[in-house]
């Protein structure tokens, strides 16, 4: 019962921790349906043979035998079908092909149904002591399904490309596969072999089990994990959280407020001066100017980002970006244009200014003097198509680096930087289903990466 619990409690958690998402919907209905081995063996050797000897009814252990048989049918038949969708959710397969995935999903549900017909519910305690065709045929199907899941659960690993997702990905396939593969072997690989002095062998897991639930609390406290901290913080565990709320528009609102007094103010001064401007007014001048500036920053990075999809070049957008940063910039910045005639889905404005601030931040770290590289090319999952943006600058100290998208996070001692600039491009990707990454050592540069799911490109001769 104690292994019960702990797979009721697991599945509640995940379930609990992001209930819209499907991947946490299909790992808690998997993780109860795991439940049900342990549990009908309690109720089976437990439970009804001291109710039997409390209720003398001439057919309860017949009735007990036949639900045992019903509850080990829905464990054989469907818990490997439902782990198996959700590892095509946790790979993100629905994004990238939904056909296909909509084709597996109902042949995963589907196939149960001719197994429950050749081996009856009510029968699988007989055919389990008497039908070797009944083992090496449930053999088949669910070990079939364990190395998919398998496979496609390391590949969501693998392919993965932003390193905070991966690692949550890792921990995630760490949680599952463990326990899963322990079961697949103890039943489906023990019992067609009759190994019959570790019939019982599964059992064991609960051990496995426990130190599961210990590594999943570990996890949640330290970094998440699917979608829930252990601090009473719950976040969408595939992206990261937002900071800028709605605090920081009403405080943009009352600094604009009052940087309007202060203007009027001082253009009273001014006036009362006959135009001389005394040092106090002229710092008295930056310091609104600089107020401006952020009240500007704020408003335009904090507020909900709406996109008005539109076809576009990403030759066009990276040009275009260049055209506008090329005087702040500097003649001593070289910039290589990698890029095709491949066409994205995208909000022109939005990716333009994204693009903006990375080439500003690129210039500053190269001092005003290096190569600036844009490069769009497919990722080797194929689930993204990836725009490169990278420079020969500094690089970015390793201890930056997981800071580096966080509202109001800088690096930089200049007044002009408020920390919003990355924190923006992160949600501008994020709102087109994509997101960014970056990959630097120190003194080697730096490569901003900029993923846009695979059905979100086309051709120029698409739009023809």
């Amino acid at each position: 019962m104690i292994f019960t619990a702990l797979l009721w409690l697991l599945s509640l958690v995940i379930y609990l921790s992001d209930r819209r998402s499907k991947t946490n919907r299909w790992c808690a209905v998997s993780g109860l349906l795991f439940s049900l081995g342990p549990f009908k063996e309690y109720l089976f050797y437990d439970v009804a043979p001291r109710l039997m000897e409390q209720i003398n009814a001439p057919y309860f252990e017949l009735f007990a035998e036949g639900g045992y048989s019903i509850m080990t049918a829905i464990l054989y038949d469907f818990v490997m079908p439902c782990l198996f969708i959700f590892a095509l959710y946790f790979y993100e397969y629905h994004t990238v092909h939904p056909r296909r995935f909509r084709i597996f999903q109902t042949l995963a549900l589907c196939l149960p149904l001719p197994l429950m017909l050749v081996f009856p519910p009510h029968m699988t305690r007989e055919l389990q002591h008497t039908s070797l065709f009944f083992w090496y045929t449930m053999s088949a199907y669910n070990l079939t399904y364990g190395v998919l899941t398998t496979v496609f659960m390391i590949k969501a690993v693998v392919c993965e490309k932003w390193t905070a997702k991966r690692r949550e990905k890792r921990r995630i396939s760490l949680v599952v596969l463990p326990p899963v593969w322990f079961w697949l072997i103890t039943i489906f690989v023990i019992h067609p072999l009759r190994l019959e002095a570790f019939f019982k062998a599964w059992q064991g897991n609960v051990y496995l089990m426990g130190t599961i639930v210990a590594f999943y609390i570990a996890a949640a406290f330290r970094e998440g994990m699917m979608g829930l901290r252990l601090r009473g913080e719950p976040y969408k565990w595939d992206v990261s959280n937002q900071d800028i709320d709605k605090g920081a528009r009403y405080t943009s609102h009352i600094l604009k407020s009052e940087v309007t007094k202060i203007e009027w103010c001082m253009e009273n001064l001014t006036t009362q001066l006959n135009g001389e401007t005394p040092e106090e007014m002229e710092i008295i001048g930056r310091s609104v100017e600089h107020l401006k500036r952020f009240v500007q920053k704020t408003r335009l990075y904090s507020s909900d980002i709406l996109l008005e999809r539109e076809p576009c070049v990403m030759r066009e957008l990276v040009e275009s970006s260049i055209e506008l940063c090329r005087e702040y910039a500097g003649d001593e910045i070289n910039f290589n244009v990698l890029c095709g005639d491949e066409v994205v889905l995208c909000d022109k404005g939005h990716i333009v200014e994204v693009l903006n601030n990375l080439i500003a931040n690129a210039t500053e770290a190269m001092n005003r003097s290096g190569t600036i590289a844009f490069t769009f090319e497919a990722t080797t999952s194929r689930k993204y198509f990836v725009l490169h943006v990278q420079d020969s600058g500094c690089g970015i100290p390793r201890e930056n680096l997981r800071q580096l998208f966080e509202p109001y996070f800088s690096t930089k001692t200049s007044n002009t930087h408020f920390g919003l600039g990355l924190a923006y491009c992160f949600n501008v990707m994020k709102r087109h289903n994509g997101y960014i990454d970056v990959q630097s050592k120190e003194g080697e540069g730096a490569v901003f990466s900029l993923y846009f799911p695979k059905q979100r490109r086309m051709r120029m001769g698409d739009l023809l």
